[in-house]
């Protein structure tokens, strides 16, 4: 499988008009093309502290949720980051949430604080940011950690296989509709070595 990262600058911000619906012809392409390359589309939940079911400036993600090519190979991801307690696993203040309608569709990880570099006014800079872009690269990581392993133990697994996996084995934080299914579980390659 191939992974898609998919983080984007919404129009949104400078159009408050736009609602980001995608073309049907481009979504339809969308579906083709990972369908046919048996590729996975993970996307970051962006950062408007939003309920995603409900926010009418980002429609595409109800759009690919509609469609069962697309659904059935994607991952949505929001941020959390653990508490000043450093028990409890918490949903980052900007991370839109999945809602009822994308809750099967979306898992968590940790995208608080992450180093990142990026160019500013012609310079290379690097400095701790936090967000769903910063957390969604740990997500498409872990779904070739599970390709990896399948082929090392000589099975097969798909786009659709590495998704349900990841969505299966997620660690459950509380309210789906505000966590989806849960934290990414890389230690439940672990128990797949022990079957």
């Amino acid at each position: 499988a191939k992974v898609l990262n998919f983080s984007m600058i919404l129009a949104s911000i400078t159009d408050p008009l736009s609602d980001y619906r995608i073309p049907e012809p481009l979504l339809q392409k969308i579906a083709q093309g990972l369908v046919a390359n048996d590729q996975i589309l993970v996307m970051a939940a962006n950062n408007q502290g939003r309920n995603l079911s409900e926010y009418k400036n980002q429609v595409y993600f109800k759009q690919f949720s509609e469609n069962a090519d697309i659904s059935s190979r994607m991952l949505i991801v929001m941020n959390v980051y653990i508490g000043k307690k450093g028990k409890k696993i918490k949903r980052f203040y900007t991370s839109n949430w999945p809602g009822k309608d994308l809750s099967n569709y979306t898992v968590s990880a940790f995208g608080k604080d992450v180093v990142s570099g990026y160019s500013l006014k012609g310079s290379e800079v690097f400095r701790a940011v936090s967000g769903t872009s910063q957390a969604a690269p740990k997500v498409a990581g872990f779904c070739l950690l599970v390709e990896q392993f399948f082929k090392d133990s000589s099975q097969e697994i798909t786009s659709c296989g590495i998704v349900d996996f990841v969505k299966r084995t997620a660690r459950p934080l509380g309210d789906p509709e505000i966590f989806g299914k849960g934290l990414i579980n890389p230690d439940a390659l672990l128990n797949e070595v022990r079957l």
